[in-house]
This record gives C-alpha cells, sequence and structure tokens, in this order.
C-alpha cells in the first residue's frame, strides 16, 4: 500500500526521503524531541514535486556518503607516502585535495543522487519562472535544503549560489509588500526557510572571501525572536546573544568614525555584566569585552524552556565552547586593517589571551561525549580552535574531533575542515622555520631579533582562507 504522503512519487524517491527523515533529520536540529521542522517538510512532498526531489536527493547523498564505507578523515592519506607527502609543498597538498574531491564515489547510490539533485535544480528552474511557485513558501524551503545539501556534500562553495538565490526572492517578496502576497504563507514554513537561510548567510560568513556574500537578509523588524529560534532549533546551537556579534560583524555595521553614535544600530542582547549603558559598538575592544560578558550559565538555564535536561553541564561547554570561538574568530577580524575603522590596540593586532582561549575550548570540546545531542554542534568551534591552538601537540585532538564528527554525522565538509587546517598547520610550520632560519643568520641589522617570542600570532588564518580559492562553510 502506497502511503499517501508519497502518492505519486517513485518507490526510488520515497526511499531516499524516508532515509532523510529517520537518519539525517536527527541531526538537524538542536533537540530533536522538542520538534523537527526538517521532518515537518515530509508531509508536504506530496503536493511539492520540488521538495520531494530536494528531500530524496539529500537523503540519497546521505545515503551515499555511508554506503563507501570511506571514513578516512583527510582524502589525501591514500596518495603517495608519507615520505612523499612531507616533500610537498603547501601549494602542492592543496591542488592534490582538490582534485582528491572533485572525485566522487562510483556507486549506483550516487548515480540516484546525481539524477535526483538534476530533477531538483530542473524543477527549481522551473518554478521560479512561474509567478505563483516563485512565492510559494515551499519553493523557498527547498532552496534551504538545497543549500544544505551542498554543504553536507562538500560546503566548498556551491552553497552560496541558493543563498544568494533564496535572498533574491526574499528581496522580491519586500518590493512586492502587501499588494502582491505571496502564496501558501504557511507561518511556520517560512519561519523555517527564513531562519534556515539566515544560519547558513551568517556561518558561511565567517569563512567565505570577502565579498563572496551579499548583505545578509535581516531587517530590524524581524526583531530577536528570529535569532532566538535559531539558538533553539538549529543544527548549529550557537547562543543568540553570540550569532548577533556574527551578524553585526559581517553585515559591517560597527565603529565607523564618521557615523554617529546615537544613530548606530544597537545590540539586541545585553549581559547583566555589562553597565545599562555601554555600547558594544563603541570600539573593536568593547565588542570583545561584549563577548566575554556573555554567561554560558545563564544561558543554559534560559534554554531549560525550551527543553528540559536534569544536568547542564554539556550545555553550559557548547555554550562556553562557543563563546570562545565567537571571541576568537572576532578579535581576529576586527585587528585586520579596514579603511576608517579602529583596531584593536596590540603589537600583533590581538589580544593576548588567543593561546588560553584556544585551549579553553579544546578542554571544554573534551568534554562533550559523541552520544550527547551538542556534539553535532561542535563543527565550526572546532575548526576555530584548531586555526588558533599555537601548540602542535594538540592537533591530534583536533583532528580525533573532526574524525568523531565526520563519522557521526556523515557530512564531507567536515572531512574537509579537517585537510584544510591540516593544510593551514603545514603553512605555518613552515612560515616559521623560515623563520627561525633567518634568525640564525649572522646580521647587523638591530632589528632583526625583535620579538621573537610572537606565539605565531603573525600567522593570520583567515588571510589564509581569503587567498584561498574556495569559500568554505563548515557547519
Amino acid at each position: 500500500m502506497v502511503d499517501p504522503l508519497f502518492k505519486d512519487l517513485s518507490q526510488l524517491s520515497r526511499f531516499y526521503i524516508v532515509h532523510f527523515n529517520q537518519n539525517l533529520a536527527n541531526y538537524l536540529t538542536l533537540y530533536s524531541e522538542t520538534g523537527n521542522p526538517y521532518r515537518d517538510l515530509i508531509p508536504l512532498v506530496g503536493d511539492s514535486p520540488l521538495l520531494a526531489h530536494v528531500l530524496a536527493a539529500t537523503g540519497a547523498l546521505h545515503y551515499a556518503i555511508l554506503a563507501s564505507g570511506d571514513f578516512s578523515l583527510t582524502p589525501w592519506l591514500s596518495e603517495g607516502s608519507p615520505a612523499d607527502r612531507t616533500s610537498l609543498s603547501p601549494e602542492e597538498v592543496e591542488k592534490s585535495v582538490i582534485t582528491s574531491m572533485s572525485r566522487r564515489p562510483s556507486s549506483k547510490v550516487y548515480e540516484h543522487f546525481l539524477g535526483l539533485k538534476q530533477r531538483a535544480l530542473g524543477q527549481l528552474s522551473s518554478d521560479i519562472q512561474d509567478p505563483v511557485l516563485r512565492n510559494d513558501n515551499r519553493t523557498l524551503a527547498a532552496i534551504t535544503v538545497l543549500a544544505l545539501m551542498d554543504a553536507i556534500e562538500s560546503g566548498d562553495g556551491a552553497w552560496k549560489f541558493h543563498l544568494e538565490g533564496a535572498k533574491k526572492l526574499l528581496k522580491g517578496r519586500q518590493e512586492q509588500g502587501a499588494s502582491s502576497p505571496p502564496q501558501c504563507l504557511v507561518k511556520w514554513l517560512e519561519d523555517f526557510a527564513v531562519d534556515g537561510i539566515l544560519l547558513i548567510q551568517l556561518m558561511g560568513s565567517t569563512l567565505a572571501r570577502p565579498g563572496s556574500l551579499s548583505k545578509p537578509f535581516y531587517t530590524s523588524s524581524m526583531g530577536p525572536a528570529m535569532l532566538k529560534r535559531l539558538e533553539e532549533t538549529s543544527y548549529v546551537g550557537c547562543p543568540a546573544y553570540l550569532l548577533e556579534v556574527i551578524l553585526l560583524i559581517h553585515a559591517g555595521l560597527y565603529f565607523d568614525p564618521d557615523v554617529d553614535p546615537n544613530s548606530q544600530p544597537s545590540m539586541i542582547f545585553t549581559s547583566a555584566f555589562l553597565s545599562q549603558d555601554s555600547n558594544p559598538l563603541q570600539s573593536p575592544g568593547a565588542l570583545l569585552q561584549h563577548i566575554q560578558a556573555f554567561d554560558p550559565y545563564a544561558w543554559a538555564e534560559s534554554m531549560q524552556s525550551c527543553y528540559y535536561l536534569a544536568d547542564l553541564s554539556m550545555r553550559t561547554a557548547l555554550a562556553t565552547v562557543f563563546k570562545g570561538a565567537v571571541y576568537l574568530y572576532a578579535s581576529r577580524v576586527l585587528s585586520r586593517p579596514r579603511p576608517g575603522a579602529a583596531t584593536i590596540p596590540n603589537h600583533f593586532g590581538l589580544p593576548s589571551d588567543h593561546a588560553e582561549v584556544a585551549d579553553l575550548i579544546i578542554r571544554k570540546i573534551a568534554l562533550i561525549p559523541i552520544e550527547d545531542p551538542h556534539f553535532k554542534c561542535l563543527i565550526w568551534p572546532t575548526f576555530i580552535a584548531g586555526a588558533e591552538c599555537r601548540d602542535p601537540v594538540q592537533r591530534p585532538f583536533v583532528l580525533n574531533k573532526l574524525r568523531a564528527l565526520y563519522f557521526n554525522i556523515t557530512s564531507v565538509n567536515v572531512r574537509n575542515a579537517a585537510w584544510v587546517l591540516s593544510l593551514m598547520w603545514q603553512k605555518q610550520d613552515q612560515k616559521k622555520a623560515e623563520k627561525q632560519q633567518q634568525q640564525q643568520r649572522p646580521t647587523t641589522d638591530i632589528h632583526s631579533h625583535d620579538d621573537n617570542n610572537d606565539d605565531d600570532d603573525d600567522f593570520d588564518w583567515i588571510q589564509e582562507l581569503d587567498n584561498s580559492r574556495i569559500d568554505w562553510l563548515f557547519i
């Protein structure tokens, strides 16, 4: 008997949609027991060929990754001997890995994925030409899932095109206004789509090259409710307080000396540890203080109304991890020279506590076990901690944690996060070795040995990502 939810779907599509519902959807919300909007999409597939194709393709992709059985963390480990790899330059390693990434599993399941993906893209092209379907929330929701699917497949840049397309549709709706209301305005479905688009925008902006993304689709009328929904339902698990900081940095709405302070946007979220008249936008240092004033314990307690936990230690650990990761990311970005903007007053443009904060993040990550629901949220902060860690002894821990995440979630972007880190570490070591060689040479230059104790702070991993050919999304 055919399930009425799949009334006109082929047996193949039904199989992969069921796989999506029973397996992948478990990882796509913070606490699946409280309600999962990805599962709520399933009843809509019978009346939306686009959603049916997109969910089936995403399920087939996940199934193909599982079926391939390739859980090696770095795709180039099987290519050549260790001696051969150590003789390669960072550029040669990057070229080798990108070539390796371009290869895909040669399996029937992967062929199913490619066919279903092609159907989805063809249906999307047709639907957005239709003035009714273009404004249908199911179309917007399908684009959100497509962007996520590209992140699962690799996270190497294709997600941007779906994101920008979705933002154009949203801006088109905004321009139409009440005179031409969108069709099928199911509130939860609209929230799902817009929330997913903003989440991918925010997390993608942290690692993408400058200018590769347009400004986020976000208006003041959306208010704090949107960011609060993201912290409660998204698979990222980042507190709204800290998501707002990422939004602020990405939008560039900060520290403009030519703007009247009274006309600057106000921060939605505040902290009891800051005075009521504090202004995080007055300087980079004030924004970093705003991040440091975030209270993981209070946040963990406030989330009890969303999902009650008898033991708040793991939720608190996750909040502490994100607090540290956003602090490291924000201070790294704000320390970089920008025309007409203030920078953090420090010899290297960075706070002196970076190594200490990175150590704290790694210690807290170690506390969260694989079977805990907060474990799946560790991809982005683990990458940030790995990029900032100063001690090579910590690198195996970071790679092992990413290996556990990859094995648990089976999302290829986790594996790619590992090889990006490995490549940056190799470049960092090479740069350090070159500096040591220069310092050992006899010289009469009195400045040559200034500041030998720099702890590698001058290795700018964000600049390394900017110089890359790929815009990454590690979520």
